[in-house]
């Protein structure tokens, strides 16, 4: 009897250990997003990440109006507040948030990055008690000038980038190579356009197997200069569409007359900033 009842004990004691591992391979929601291979999986991240830094998390509709079987696009748009962005006439323009597709995703086997946390998207949104993105798009000087047309662009070339299965980098550097008055090497389009050297790199060879861009090959890499292929004629008509849209914000309300004077005027000031750095 005695043997019996150990028996009984070391049994329940393995139930309950078994039961325990079990639980534990079963992440809560909001958890440990996985290897994000479902919608419904990177939609929970979506929320969590949201809920928990987005500035304006008190508009997220509440969770049992959400659709999380929509699309990770759709369902980022559907948490977004009407603060976030510019509104005009009641008509909302455009968002500061994004969420962009990371184009080399695979599957993770550990923590890969801070902003994608494994998963295949990056979110670009405004943060919760982030002063200096909120005060950037709301405060005032050169600084913020410069800072807010940077979100904005960047809004309309995502637009053109998803368009043609490009990342918002890639269409940054097609944008600086159309617009660039002579070809630059690597060292001077990392200048230009403010990318790190790591990215800059990565996104040429992507462009470069894309058929988009092609490059001399000297003995110094830093020295190699990419240029445009007539491969990428269609993608830059959809940049100037960009263009066009991200400048249409910006003279939202101008009469013609004062659209001419605001083009005389910058072009005296991008005068007088050429002939001082020259």
């Amino acid at each position: 009897m005695k043997e019996n009842f150990q028996i009984h004990i070391w049994l329940g004691l393995l139930l309950c250990l078994l039961g325990m591992s079990c639980s534990d391979d079963t992440p809560a929601k909001g958890d440990d997003p996985g290897n994000g291979n479902t919608e419904l999986e990177v939609n929970e991240w979506i929320e969590s990440v949201m809920r928990s830094d987005y500035l304006w998390n008190n508009d997220i509709p509440a969770q049992n109006k959400l659709d999380f079987s929509a699309d990770p696009q759709t369902f980022f748009r559907s948490m977004l507040s009407l603060k976030d962005g510019k509104t005009r006439n009641g008509k909302h323009l455009y968002y500061y948030s994004y969420m962009e597709k990371n184009k080399d995703y695979k599957a993770r086997t550990s923590i890969d990055a801070d902003d994608t946390y494994g998963m295949e998207f990056t979110l670009f949104n405004v943060v919760n008690d982030s002063r200096a993105c909120s005060g950037g798009l709301l405060g005032q000087g050169c600084l913020c000038d410069s800072f807010r047309n940077r979100k904005l662009l960047e809004y309309h070339l995502e637009t053109a980038a998803l368009k043609n299965d490009l990342s918002t980098q890639e269409a940054l550097l097609l944008l600086a190579l159309r617009q660039l008055e002579r070809p630059c090497t690597r060292r001077e389009l990392a200048d230009f356009t403010g990318l790190s050297r790591g990215t800059l790199t990565l996104s040429l060879q992507r462009l470069g197997g894309k058929g988009l861009i092609e490059t001399e090959t000297p003995s110094d890499a830093d020295e190699r200069c990419p240029v445009l292929t007539a491969e990428s004629a269609s993608v830059l008509r959809d940049l100037e569409i960009a263009l066009a849209d991200w400048q249409a914000i910006r003279l939202d309300g101008f009469t013609q007359e004062e659209c001419v004077q605001y083009h005389a005027m910058m072009e005296r000031i991008n005068g007088n900033i050429q002939n001082f750095l020259q």
